[in-house]
């Protein structure tokens, strides 16, 4: 066993320890009972395919799947393409359109319910100097705000609380900038995980339970550097858009990244105090929590009829 193996071990079992110290502490909030085969909603499936295809070429290729930063002047692109031939897929967009491609495809035109529509997201997400300008998809900051008033407008439902999110709901950042391209950024849930427990949690400024989430989203910036941080954490909770290198041993030497669509984990607290969203920390490895009052958090569930 090499030095970097047992060190990646000893990490490991540190964690898991830490994480059960969490958990105890945890007990106000309660996760919901479980269910075996929860139903699938229809656009985590379309992400989900999208992104499967999308990983069976070399997440370092960014002529298929790749982040459309807002310098960027070509089209946005996602398409589904033909099953079974993955070179037909592809994803150039960011996240805010990602998300909503996928909303578009599980529940628009041609759908078996129909309402996810341009005039859907002009109507409930858009600011009214957005009229006319072309735009069709709400940004991460339009989403975050969004998904605050989601009770006042139909197919989605408002969570508030971390311990309720499920596969499919949808999470949203504010940033707190202006900058184009850059308002904040969305994500889709894919699985819980449990909580995970980190030192970076001391610095959120309140008692807060970390839940860790496996997510879909497109971005810039992978979730958990294997350089950045703890190897036995990011090994374990990886980011599909990493390109590990490995030596005969099998340590990790090198670490390349793309960008675009992927797969990758994310932890959201909840305030000890009620449960409500309290911040996020970008990875398992980041050492920065960010707050509710200087980034706000919202989240929103799509429901079936």
């Amino acid at each position: 066993m090499t030095t970097l193996r047992r060190r990646s071990l000893l990490a490991a079992s540190a964690a898991v320890a830490l994480t059960a110290s969490t958990r105890e502490t945890a007990s106000a909030a309660a996760a919901p009972p479980a269910a075996p085969y929860p139903r699938s909603l229809p656009h985590l499936i379309e992400a989900e395919q999208l992104v499967d295809y999308l990983r069976m070429a070399d997440p370092l290729d960014q002529s298929r799947n790749q982040y459309k930063v807002a310098a960027d002047s070509r089209q946005t692109v996602l398409t589904w393409g033909t099953p079974g031939r993955p070179a037909s897929y592809r994803a150039l967009a960011q996240c805010g359109t990602f998300v909503t491609s996928t909303l578009l495809r599980g529940y628009g035109a041609g759908t078996a319910y129909g309402w996810a529509t341009p005039e859907y997201f002009r109507q409930n997400f858009f600011p009214t100097e957005s009229a006319g300008s072309g735009k069709w998809a709400p940004t991460a900051k339009e989403f975050q705000r969004g998904f605050l008033r989601a009770a006042q407008f139909q197919h989605l439902t408002q969570v508030t609380r971390p311990v309720n999110l499920k596969p499919g709901d949808l999470v949203a950042i504010d940033y707190g900038t202006s900058a184009a391209g850059n308002s904040g950024h969305v994500v889709m849930i894919r699985e819980a995980k449990g909580l995970f427990a980190h030192p970076a949690d001391s610095t959120l400024g309140q008692p807060a339970d970390p839940y860790l989430f496996e997510i879909i989203d497109c971005t810039s910036a992978p979730h958990g550097d294997p350089n950045g941080g703890n190897l036995a954490n990011y090994e374990a909770y990886p980011d599909s858009r990493f390109q590990p290198t490995r030596d005969a041993s099998g340590n990790v030497v090198q670490v390349q990244h793309g960008t675009g669509a992927g797969y990758g984990h994310l932890v959201i607290y909840g305030a000890r105090s009620t449960g409500l969203f309290a911040g996020y920390r970008w990875s398992v490895n980041s050492s920065t929590a960010y707050r509710v009052q200087s980034r706000p958090l919202s989240a929103a569930r799509v429901f079936l009829p």
